[in-house]
């Protein structure tokens, strides 16, 4: 065997990595490896450890031990310690090709037609988001996003919150939900922001052809933050919801896609 690899994660229905997780990895590094010549440990997703755990941490990460490698998995590292940071080596994982995923969703027979082209939208070059895109509770999701960035003026904020949590069952389902719809209208707003810069390019004014995008995505980014602060999901969905539905009656309903 070349290597025993460890992967440390949240618990089931957990958004956080216990401190006790990160003892009992230490413990274990701490004996001999006789199965491997190396061994491998994956933090996925390393900003679910908390203060405590990350500093837990710190000793691990300046002296892993022979032929340890730690991997810290985050797509924000900003929430990570700068003391852990520091000790890390960055390496960017480049997303994959839109073509390639169309073939791999293809090829799986991951949904419909039509889902497995929202879901190529949504992926940013990743095909586990492109999988889940084309789940039925992400598309479902997906509806209601579309239904509220396309007709603002019939947005009912409180009832679109309620849709997104039904049959959620306990908080922690709840807050992956909300998560979830969030995620979608951040990365829907910063599609139509891209193709709005686009279509503006040659306007004297193109920033015109962008708004209200610019705002709908930073309500939706800080909506997310809100979210890790232990505020309740329908609390923070229903509030995202009023401010982007503020943000387009403004202007008016700007064109969409579907």
């Amino acid at each position: 065997m070349l290597f025993r690899s460890h992967i440390l994660r949240p618990p089931d229905q957990k958004q956080v990595i216990p401190v006790e997780s990160v003892r009992e990895l230490q413990d274990t590094l701490q004996l001999a490896a006789v199965e491997a010549r190396a061994r491998v440990v994956i933090l996925d997703p390393a900003d679910a450890l908390g203060e405590e755990g990350q500093n837990t941490l710190l000793k691990t990460l300046e002296e892993p031990g022979p032929a340890t490698y730690l991997l810290l998995c985050t797509s924000r590292p900003e929430l990570l310690l700068a003391t852990v940071r520091s000790r890390c080596e960055r390496l960017t994982v480049r997303g994959l090709p839109r073509e390639r995923i169309a073939q791999e969703l293809s090829a799986r027979s991951v949904g419909t037609l039509a889902h497995q082209e929202r879901a190529l939208g949504m992926a940013q070059g990743s095909l586990g988001r492109a999988i889940s895109a084309c789940t039925e509770q992400t598309v479902q999701l997906h509806d209601l996003v579309l239904a509220t960035l396309n007709s603002a003026k019939e947005l009912r904020p409180l009832t679109t919150a309620r849709n997104v949590l039904e049959g959620a069952e306990g908080r922690a389902e709840a807050v992956a939900r909300a998560r979830a719809f969030l995620r979608i209208c951040a990365t829907e707003a910063s599609t139509r922001l891209e193709h709005g810069i686009a279509s503006g390019a040659d306007e004297t004014y193109p920033a015109a052809a962008s708004e209200p995008w610019v705002s709908v995505l930073e309500l939706a980014l800080l909506a997310l933050q809100d979210l890790e602060l232990q505020i309740p999901a329908d609390q923070v969905i229903a509030g995202a919801l009023l401010g982007i539905a503020r943000q387009l009656r403004r202007v008016g309903s700007p064109p969409g896609r579907v």
